[in-house]
């Protein structure tokens, strides 16, 4: 199992790539590969917590540099609505 650490570390090496790159494409490219690669129950697990950052962003702070992107994550966040229960997205993992 990994830390807390580790992932944290993994997620510091996304963000400098995502900082690193002119093409946006690219990064949700490579994302989209390696997603239709891993097993169905990891992919559910995953896109829950893609789907849970997108809901926990709804509620960030905005100035004009994420002030879209907060936006669409709360029209993102109301249209599951009925997914969410106490913040939290609901997907079943089987």
């Amino acid at each position: 199992m990994k830390t807390e650490e580790e992932v944290k570390e993994a997620l510091t090496v996304l963000s400098d790539y995502a900082n690193c790159i002119s093409n946006e494409d690219v990064l949700s490219n490579i994302m989209t590969s390696f997603m239709e690669s891993e097993h169905r129950t990891i992919q559910q697990s995953l896109m829950k917590s893609f789907i849970q950052l997108v809901i926990n962003y709804s509620k960030f702070r905005t100035d004009l540099r994420n002030e879209y992107t907060v936006k669409t994550a709360k029209k993102i966040a109301q249209s599951i609505e009925s997914d969410i229960y106490n913040g939290k997205y609901y997907a079943p993992l089987i």
